[in-house]
């Protein structure tokens, strides 16, 4: 399937729903303001902001809200926990209607956002704690179902069993052996299995 290409970003927001194309409209000027300096562009289909190194902010039309996202949401802070997501750099925040923009607490993870594009160059991001504690062979859909199940500790895998471990979405056959002889090694092993009658 080829993406639509647009020849500008208004030609982006005239394709888009009559309420995505509202909401784009009022975080375009709240994003302009905080951020003037960031050059706007469309990109894998997406309203972008782009700074001098990489793209900072992006704008997703979603067909029942309006996704506003930051390509390296992980390194903010966002001491709300307004942004969510799974991916290792991408963070958002879906709206809906215009209550839903919070322009005092928008304003700053985009400054933050750009701070740290500028002032680092490319943004070093932080290292997920649940992440260093699996086996590097470990796949990373497997890693973000244990982090989502938010298993964060080896103690916490072993009371579960293979079974109930194989039935979260990312674990295959293939993750059992792995995050068996990680157990292993720091003396633990999976619970087991109580007998059916």
């Amino acid at each position: 399937m080829t993406m639509k290409s647009y020849e500008s970003f208004a030609a982006w927001i005239a394709d888009q729903s009559k309420t995505n194309q509202s909401l784009i409209r009022s975080m375009r000027t709240l994003i302009r303001k905080a951020a003037p300096d960031l050059e706007e562009a469309v990109k894998w289909g997406n309203g972008c902001f782009v700074g001098k190194i990489q793209p900072v902010v992006y704008l997703y039309s979603a067909e029942d809200h309006l996704q506003f996202g930051f390509f390296y949401g992980t390194a903010l802070k966002d001491p709300q926990k307004r942004l969510e997501g799974r991916g290792e750099y991408i963070r958002f925040t879906k709206l809906r209607k215009a209550s839903d923009i919070d322009k005092a607490y928008f304003t700053k993870l985009i400054e933050e956002a750009l701070r740290l594009e500028s002032t680092e160059g490319r943004v070093t991001l932080k290292k997920s704690e649940s992440s260093s504690i699996f086996p590097k062979s470990l796949s990373k859909p497997a890693i973000r179902s244990l982090t989502d199940a938010k298993i964060t500790s080896l103690k916490q895998l072993a009371k579960l069993t293979e079974k109930e471990l194989l039935s979260f979405h990312g674990i295959g056959p293939v993750a059992i052996p792995i995050l068996r002889a990680a157990l292993k090694n720091e003396g633990l092993a999976f619970k087991k299995a109580t007998p059916t009658k």
